[in-house]
């Protein structure tokens, strides 16, 4: 009985901790402006090349004895004041010096950084000092899928690069391809674009080289 009092007092803080499908992302990618969404994306990412650092130097803290929090505060020094990671730690402890309770600043850590991991850290770390228990483990698996992540992105930009440049090689061909039917028969190319079906022709197969490349990169737009 007392198992299950504590599993649903732990679902429930995750829960409040930890908002659903239809919360931040969603919100920034539906009601939000096209530069405000942009400017969240490039800040997520400069977040996100500290983070996993961040945590597993935040969990050899804690294995070494340190109480969640103040691991945490000490963690601020492993990084440069530019960071990102430096400045919302910062952040965290000005608010519990300014009298905020620990568990309430804690929960407004990096609150404004739009990034999928960061609730789960929060419910993370915020439960581990309600309840008590290892965190260790748990900060070394968010890294290793935030880091998971940042493979995944490089990969799909190399992905996303070589179908633009195969874009941009259909369009060079084709160009050549005029440009060497003008120099080796151009009669022949002006009285073909001449002719009803011949210009119909050379203007349908433009319109649907132009469509083709404008939805192709389209499709390869990166918004990993």
């Amino acid at each position: 009985m007392i198992t299950k009092l504590f599993h649903h007092r732990a679902l429930s803080r995750v829960d409040r901790l930890m908002p659903r499908s239809t919360g931040r992302w969603a919100d920034c990618e539906d009601f939000k402006p096209r530069e405000k969404v942009a400017g969240n994306k490039k800040q997520a990412l400069a977040f996100e090349r500290d983070y996993p650092t961040f945590l597993l130097s935040l969990a050899s803290s804690v294995r070494a004895g340190l109480d969640p929090l103040a691991a945490m505060l000490t963690t601020r020094e492993v990084f440069p004041e530019s960071s990102p990671v430096h400045h919302e730690i910062a952040k965290t402890e000005a608010l519990i010096r300014s009298g905020e309770p620990e568990l309430e600043a804690l929960e407004r850590f990096a609150e404004k950084v739009a990034h999928p991991d960061l609730p789960l850290f929060r419910a993370t770390l915020s439960i581990a000092m309600r309840e008590g228990g290892p965190i260790g483990p748990s900060l070394e698996r968010l890294a290793r899928i935030t880091r998971r992540r940042q493979a995944f992105r490089q990969r799909a930009r190399g992905a996303v690069a070589m179908q633009r440049l195969s874009a941009f090689g259909i369009v060079a061909s084709a160009i050549s391809i005029i440009i060497f039917q003008l120099f080796t028969a151009r009669d022949q190319v002006l009285q073909a674009v001449i002719h009803p079906f011949g210009g119909i022709a050379y203007l349908l197969g433009g319109t649907f080289l132009i469509i083709g490349i404008t939805w192709l990169l389209m499709l390869t737009r990166s918004r990993v």
